[in-house]
């Protein structure tokens, strides 16, 4: 029996500490690694020197791209993410969940973060972002079967998903 797709998706990123988000400037694209945590909407929260390109391209433009993948050991059974959504750094009063969220999966931030208050700090230069994903794309070879995609279609409240082609 295949779970919800939700379950699916939910529990893939249980399962990945790193995604790689995608940004674009003047037509030139750029990617970087970072750290994530996420919340039951499937929003995804990553913190970042507001200094660095991809921080400063979000902030020029909010449309990103987020993968999400493993090392596979079998060519088979291939799994991962993709995502279509809109970044942002943290507004204040989505500071407490935003940092909750992030300190949950991360316990050790808090040895350099010991209070969501220096994030409003001007002299500090990390700030937490938030994805909130519009669309997301499930490649699980091990639950779909070999060559299927789902899509998650996320607007508001409505939520569907639908099967795609590889």
């Amino acid at each position: 029996m295949i779970l919800p797709l939700r379950t699916l998706i939910s529990n893939y990123l249980a399962s990945n500490v790193q995604m790689t988000i995608a940004t674009v400037t003047k037509d030139q694209p750029w990617a970087a690694v970072v750290f994530f945590a996420y919340d039951d909407a499937l929003n995804l929260y990553f913190l970042s020197d507001q200094r660095t390109r991809h921080s400063r391209e979000i902030n020029n433009n909010s449309k990103v791209a987020v993968t999400i993948n493993k090392e596979w050991s079998e060519p088979s059974l291939v799994r991962g993410i993709q995502i279509e959504g809109m970044a942002q750094v943290v507004v204040v009063n989505e500071l407490p969940h935003a940092f909750a969220t992030y300190i949950k999966r991360f316990p050790t931030t808090k040895d350099f973060i010991a209070d969501i208050k220096v994030f409003m700090e001007k002299e500090f230069n990390t700030r937490i972002f938030k994805v909130t994903p519009s669309k997301i794309y499930l490649l699980d070879e091990v639950n779909l079967g070999s060559g299927k995609r789902k899509i998650l279609y996320i607007a508001g409240t409505k939520e569907e998903d639908a099967d795609l082609p590889s």
